[in-house]
């Protein structure tokens, strides 16, 4: 027993011995020692996973990706794991050989090793960075998109950076399609927002692309995001203003269907919304009191109308040639309000009174504005 002993021993330090050997040599002849790490497999000198990781390090640095490929597959099927930074350089050799397919390949392998940890996310970071610029070195956007929800799945985070790199050429490509797909299905506000450079970002993602579909007259397209990102939580007030200003000069007849979908954006609805909504109803052909006085009726649930708002309905009433809602209205303006009214607005009235041929009854309500507010 002794001598087994003594004899095993004297085996154990050759191997760490003959093992370091092998480790100083991959750098220098890697194709050389793995050849001989191969033969030696299932003997007394079976190499160790260090000499590997030598090899492939050697293979990489020689660029001889093609070797550290081979390697690694033919460890894969021996048993051993191969390592994140093998794989990292791996990923990288890929994509500088424009192999993208495999370097996705080496991106998954990647993504099984790293738990769903904050301390380990960073380390996606390099190889997803590396394959998404191939991807869009590639202008295959759709493919960069895929990687990066696939990350995210993994990893549970966003990164923003990337995020708007992939978002900027889509749009610069006219992708507007992946563009819209970044911003309504991939990122997370509620996590981006607590970074306040995130969020700026984020926000002018969201910005571009509402104002791409306003400039490009895809109203409805533009609406639909806005919607998908409010059941996510997110809000922007600026977007929505603007897409609401757009609707309001659009060719859109249903002002009342209007009004209602931006209340439940949750735009800040504000009194000069109601009269933009009220002046597009009275100019519209055909003219539809009905409609006039369903926005009014609406406004006042939340705004108290003011001499501009009771102007505007006149007006309506007045186009209507239905004289005798117009008494009745003109002193319930008396009555309700106590701010005077411009004389632009008096004006306005009595222009409006001329082209439909109703001088004598808003004439009459002139005279007692003026009487009231002399």
């Amino acid at each position: 027993t002794d001598v087994i002993e003594e004899i095993q021993d004297s085996v154990s330090l050759q191997k760490v011995k003959f093992n370091d050997i092998l480790a100083d040599a991959a750098w220098k002849d890697p194709q050389g020692v793995e050849l001989l790490c191969r033969s030696l497999e299932s003997t007394d000198f079976s190499p160790d996973t260090k000499i590997y990781a030598r090899l492939m390090a050697g293979h990489v640095s020689n660029d001889d990706l093609l070797s550290a490929r081979k390697l690694a597959s033919y460890l894969t099927t021996r048993g051993y794991v191969i390592s994140y930074p093998q794989l990292n350089s791996l990923l990288s050799g890929c994509v500088l050989e424009d192999n993208l397919p495999l370097a996705k390949a080496y991106l998954n392998q990647i993504l099984k090793y790293i738990p769903r940890q904050t301390s380990s996310c960073n380390l996606v970071t390099v190889p997803l960075t590396t394959i998404v610029a191939g991807y869009l070195d590639n202008s295959q956007y759709s493919e960069a998109y895929d990687a990066l929800y696939q990350s995210k799945e993994i990893s549970g985070q966003s990164d923003i950076v990337l995020l708007e790199s992939l978002f900027q050429a889509s749009m610069n490509a006219g992708d507007v399609e992946t563009a819209s797909r970044v911003v309504t299905e991939f990122s997370d506000y509620n996590a981006l927002s607590t970074n306040e450079k995130a969020s700026s970002m984020f926000n002018n993602m969201f910005e571009s692309l509402i104002y791409h579909h306003i400039q490009a007259q895809q109203l409805n397209e533009a609406q639909n995001v806005i919607f998908q990102m409010r059941q996510k939580g997110y809000e922007n007030q600026h977007a929505i203003t603007r897409l609401f200003n757009s609707f309001i000069n659009s060719n859109e007849e249903d002002t009342v269907g209007i009004l209602q979908n931006f209340e439940k954006m949750g735009m800040d609805m504000q009194i000069a919304h109601y009269h933009l909504i009220l002046n597009k109803c009275i100019v519209q052909t055909p003219f539809k009191l009905d409609t006039v006085l369903q926005v009014f009726d609406q406004m006042k649930k939340s705004q108290k109308p003011n001499i501009s708002t009771y102007l505007l309905v006149l007006r309506a009433l007045v186009k209507n040639k239905d004289f005798a809602p117009v008494e009745k209205f003109c002193q319930e303006i008396l009555d309700s309000c106590q701010d005077k009214p411009s004389s632009y607005s008096l004006s306005s009235i009595c222009h409006s009174a001329v082209s439909e041929q109703s001088t004598k009854e808003v004439f009459e309500l002139v005279r007692l504005f003026q009487q009231k507010f002399k």
